[in-house]
């Protein structure tokens, strides 16, 4: 009895023996034991070439996968590009190495991120809906810059193709252009004037698109007499079609600031009425908040701070509403330049006079 029980150890041993023995090693697996994971990239380009080279030349590097789930398959995690092309040449067998702790979810994006920008294999929209990944967990657009060695501008200008409507999203996935500046520059163009950034598109796919048509474009809609949708319509329309002549933006029109200096009474007048007497005792006991934390300040004075998608630091300019009640204007405190942006890119920083 004990013999037996000593074999069925010595098997069980064996077995995790085994089984910890092919932690960190090469493996040769049948093709069809592996499966993907929801990962970065999306779309696998030139794997017809690569699985010729695998054909010809093996694999060069083994395939990283989790140890087997419960339907008996490795869970790709790094390699999947590799796999697909032994699949379309019906490879029979691939090289893998069990990594048996796998990463966490963020960890993994991060570094599948990071290799893959390296090798520039990601579009723009999928470097987006990673970033989004760490986004969701709270994480602020430094700290995400920070792990994956990219600036904040990278950041910021990557999420906002988030928002993009279908017209330029088309654009990007027909490969018309996956150039992150004009991508972003069609998005500014959409919030200005839709039915401008239409005809861009449309024009894009028939002539192609540069950065400095959207600049232009971009310019003309910024400026304050170039509102009017059928004005900008017909500018871009003769700019796409390479007519366009070059205007002069109108300068920013300055606003005199200067405020009225006002002397308050410390008591109410004789010549006050009723109501006005009671009026000023309100606001002279309101007047009493400002030990409590706060005081009156005349308004023209004030001076809000803000940034622009945690990125541009600006001046909230208070002289002007825009005809859109979703957006705004500022002006840059760096360059001076005046701007106008969504109220809902907006955080604001600082309140001061």
């Amino acid at each position: 009895m004990s013999g037996i029980s000593s074999l069925h150890d010595l098997k069980e041993l064996s077995g995790k023996a085994k089984s910890d023995s092919t932690s960190g090693k090469f493996l040769k697996v049948p093709t069809n034991q592996l499966e993907p994971k929801d990962q970065v990239r999306k779309n696998f380009k030139n794997i017809d070439k690569l699985g010729q080279t695998i054909e010809e030349e093996g694999f060069i590097q083994p395939i990283i996968v989790s140890p087997l789930n419960e339907r008996g398959k490795y869970t790709i995690q790094k390699g999947e590009r590799r796999w697909r092309a032994a699949c379309l040449k019906k490879i029979n067998e691939v090289d893998i190495i069990i990594k048996e702790r796998p990463d966490s979810e963020l960890d993994e994006t991060a570094g599948e991120l990071i290799e893959n920008i390296q090798r520039e294999n990601l579009t723009p929209l999928e470097i987006a809906n990673a970033l989004n990944k760490f986004k969701s967990e709270g994480w602020k657009q430094k700290r995400i810059a920070e792990r994956i060695g990219k600036t904040e501008r990278y950041v910021s200008s990557h999420l906002a193709l988030l928002n993009i409507p279908e017209c330029i999203k088309n654009l990007h996935d027909e490969e018309v252009t996956t150039d992150i500046e004009i991508l972003n520059s069609l998005r500014q163009i959409y919030d200005y004037d839709i039915k401008t950034c239409k005809e861009l598109c449309k024009k894009a796919v028939e002539n192609g698109i540069t950065r400095s048509i959207c600049r232009s474009t971009l310019k003309q809609l910024k400026s304050p007499i170039s509102n009017n949708s059928e004005t900008s319509y017909k500018k871009t329309s003769a700019l796409t079609n390479g007519s366009a002549e070059k205007s002069t933006q109108a300068d920013e029109e300055k606003f005199d600031n200067t405020s009225l200096s006002i002397n308050i009474p410390n008591e109410p007048s004789e010549m006050m009425s009723k109501d006005a007497k009671s009026i000023f005792e309100q606001n002279k006991s309101s007047s009493e908040n400002y030990k409590q934390g706060w005081k009156a300040v005349d308004s023209n004075k004030q001076k809000i701070i803000v940034t622009v998608n945690e990125e541009l630091t600006a001046l909230l300019l208070k002289d002007r509403i825009d005809e859109d009640k979703n957006f705004g204007w500022v002006e840059e405190l760096n360059t001076k330049k005046i701007r106008r942006v969504r109220l809902s890119e907006l955080t604001i920083k600082e309140i001061s006079i």
